[in-house]
């Protein structure tokens, strides 16, 4: 009888220790691979540098980044600040260097500029979009020229309205631009529109949600995002009384750039009044795959997240507190995803205070406890930073803008998350499809067979192998998963030829 031992083990293998052997030994390979997959690549960032004066004080701004890894800035300050509110800013940052401030607009003394949104297109235009004092507003410029205040369209009215909210553009394949936007008043919707002719003129606004005339609720933070088919996505959150604090979440798509739309479908229940459902945030990643992020679930206000691995036909079980034992809302917080299928996540948090950052590493599980960027213990407020604004560019370089608690100076925070640099590739002119001002297209609501589970159903992201399309690897990724493989082989080699000898005995 085969009789090994092991250092000071005294007992001889068995056939079933040799099988608890080999089984301990895979789990434990296993769970060193996935500490890898949470924990690798975790981005290296440069300490903050102050955009606008120390005494400034901004509340919203925007960011967007080119091909080039031109990173391009807007804001606009308080009326009651020192600088004037008339202005929408600008700066621009190239090979290192920050421009000094630019003023774009200037000069429209009746007009402000408040929450801008900034979008940066595959034909290498920006895209920028702001509330105002008679509606919302669109221009547009060449990135390569956008240092030039003559190089920038001529704003547009896209809508007359007042008591604009959040509102979000997205660029399609075809050059239509898309806009989603809301009036923070009872009896109103979040409403779409689209221009084919670079902006000059918009379609009717048409109306996503179902909020009727008589209804208490208000719309507010709509977010839209397109994905690699041109399915537009778009989240939104409804407010009620007394406090008019979000409570519900809804869902809409446009399977057919944005001519139909599905009937809003909820990703959380209605809450009661102690209870936030707001600020959702929705993006789309390189797999298509969408993921939601809001401040909710519960009291105190801690964050709700849901995906969909099928476009928005259905939906992932409600997961709360992603970031578990941390709390707090200093208004919608940043996302964005890199060409690898991982979705990165920055906001401020407590407790302890601070500006945390999280990835959800390729659709696999979010980081936590998440990266701590800031405390709340040195001279700024950026511990408390709201209304964060994130970008990438390259595939790897991340940006990151930040404004001392909900008003003051604006800071810029740049970070690399560890994968390879990818260049993107520019097509020079879009085609235009001018659509006649007198031909405005109607809204379909529609109910395409999709279903939206409110209540918490199992769910399983994707293993990293069956994702669709072809997946970008890191390039230092064979390293560790070689490191966890390999003990994987050999001890199934060893017990094998054990579990051989001892038959053949």
């Amino acid at each position: 009888m085969l009789n090994l031992h092991f250092y000071s083990i005294r007992q001889p293998i068995t056939y079933g220790r040799v099988k608890i052997f080999i089984a301990g030994s895979i789990v434990l390979s296993l769970l060193v691979l996935i500490t890898y997959a949470v924990n690798a690549y975790t981005p290296e960032w440069e300490p903050p540098v102050r955009l606008t004066a120390e005494d400034s004080m901004v509340q919203y701004s925007a960011i967007a980044t080119d091909v080039e890894g031109t990173v391009h800035v807007f804001w606009g300050y308080y009326p009651e600040a020192s600088e004037s509110s008339n202005v929408l800013f600008y700066r621009y940052r190239e090979e290192g260097a920050w421009s000094e401030e630019i003023d774009l607009f200037a000069g429209l003394d009746w007009e402000t500029f408040s929450l801008p949104f900034a979008y940066y297109d595959m034909y290498g235009r920006l895209h920028v979009i702001w509330n105002g004092l008679q509606g919302l507003y669109y221009s547009s410029a060449q990135a390569s020229e956008a240092f030039s205040v003559r190089a920038w369209d001529e704003p547009m009215l896209v809508v007359r309205a007042d008591a604009l909210g959040q509102t979000g553009v997205v660029v399609g394949s075809d050059g239509r631009i898309h806009i989603v936007y809301s009036q923070r008043r009872p009896g109103t919707n979040i409403m779409y529109t689209y221009s084919d002719d670079s902006g000059f003129t918009w379609v009717e606004p048409l109306p996503l949600s179902d909020i009727k005339t008589v209804d208490i609720q208000t719309p507010d933070a709509a977010s839209i995002t397109m994905d690699s088919e041109g399915v537009l996505h778009v989240v939104w959150s409804e407010n009620y009384p007394p406090r008019y604090i979000g409570r519900q979440i809804l869902y809409a798509q446009s399977l057919d750039n944005g001519i139909t739309w599905s009937y809003p479908s909820p990703l959380s229940e209605l809450a009661d009044e102690s209870v936030w459902n707001a600020f959702p945030y929705i993006v789309a990643d390189t797999h298509d795959l969408l993921h939601v992020v809001w401040a909710g679930c519960g009291d105190p206000v801690a964050r709700c997240y849901r995906t969909s691995t099928d476009q928005g036909i259905s939906w992932s079980g409600l997961i709360m507190q992603p970031f578990k034992n941390l709390v707090g809302s200093s208004g919608r917080d940043a996302m964005t995803s890199d060409p690898y299928g991982n979705v990165y996540w920055a906001g401020s948090l407590r407790y302890p205070q601070a500006f945390y950052f999280s990835l959800l590493l390729d659709s696999y599980m979010w980081r936590d406890p998440p990266q701590t960027l800031i405390l709340q213990d040195g001279d700024t407020g950026l511990g408390s930073a709201h209304f964060p604004q994130l970008t990438i560019s390259e595939g790897n370089h991340l940006h990151l803008l930040l404004i001392e608690y909900d008003g003051g100076p604006l800071w810029y925070i740049e970070g690399w998350t560890g994968y390879p640099r990818v260049e993107d590739s520019i097509i020079a002119v879009p085609p235009l499809n001018p659509v006649p001002i007198n031909e405005s297209p109607s809204i379909t609501i529609t109910t395409p067979g999709i279903t939206m589970p409110v209540a918490a159903t199992p769910f399983e992201p994707p293993p990293f192998s069956q994702h669709q399309g072809e997946s970008l690897e890191p390039e230092n990724l064979a390293s560790p998963l070689i490191w966890a493989i390999v003990p994987v082989m050999i001890v199934l080699v060893i017990g094998i030829t054990i579990v051989n000898q001892r038959g053949k005995r």
